[in-house]
């Protein structure tokens, strides 16, 4: 049975059809088995496969939720769920082959994007450096440079901060993160020192991730500066992403 709610969107079937929510959009979608539309094995496997992976990316998501802030583009969702999908995808397998985040070459994910509308490749141009080292340290280096050229500002922003912060985004599931850098730019005329940071990693299996994101501010009479970032404005990017196996 088929329901119009209220606000014109219908929910439930009707006959061999379901109605069904998609990116703000209702798509009518043949039942499973209905209609002459029947799922072989090696279909009901790839709907494991994205079944499973978007239970993973939206774990991941959730993991740096402290950081997005609800500031992500509308298909950041669905363009994270694919990235991770198609990494999945792209280890040569046998047709129907069940796939798993082993199969995922995760530097795929490496230089995403969280918000399309404020990119951070475009207003962060710094030179940020991340490695795991021989002694088992994620390593972050800056190279030193002018926030002038190196920062594009918006408008009515006077200052700024840049943040990198670490996380494991597969058991990080309270927004656990570790801030591993933040430097402060209080003018657009600033040079920004060089930094290295490292820092020891669990002698473990792990996903390590490194996200940066970069606040503006604007200096207000007589108060505190105030964050301008917003919906529109918020670049963040997942800078780097590894699995360091046990040592």
């Amino acid at each position: 049975m088929a329901k119009l709610l209220p606000n014109n969107k219908i929910i439930g079937s009707l006959g061999n059809v379901s109605f069904k929510e998609l990116n703000g959009a209702t798509i009518l979608q043949s039942k499973p088995g209905k209609g002459g539309v029947k799922q072989t094995k090696n279909t009901k496997k790839a709907a494991t496969n994205f079944g499973q992976c978007s239970s993973e990316a939206s774990k991941m998501v959730r993991s740096w939720q402290s950081i997005i802030l609800q500031y992500q583009d509308s298909q950041m969702g669905y363009r994270f769920r694919s990235t991770l999908y198609n990494s999945m995808l792209s280890k040569p397998m046998p047709p129907g082959s069940m796939r798993s985040l082993a199969d995922v070459t995760f530097s795929d994910l490496n230089g995403f994007e969280f918000n399309t509308q404020s990119l951070f490749s475009h207003y962060c141009r710094i030179s940020i450096q991340c490695a795991i080292t021989a002694s088992r340290k994620i390593s972050i280096c800056i190279a030193s440079c002018e926030a002038a050229t190196s920062i594009s500002w918006p408008t009515n922003a006077s200052k700024a901060t840049l943040c990198l912060f670490l996380n494991n985004p597969f058991i990080s599931n309270t927004n656990e993160n570790t801030e591993l850098l933040q430097i402060d730019i209080p003018n657009r005329n600033y040079i920004i020192p060089s930094e290295e940071v490292e820092l020891a990693l669990p002698k473990t299996k792990t996903v390590i991730a490194v996200v940066g994101c970069i606040f503006f501010y604007t200096d207000m009479l007589h108060s505190q500066p105030v964050c301008i970032n917003n919906k529109q404005l918020h670049p963040v990017q997942l800078l780097h992403i590894q699995l360091v196996e046990r040592p």
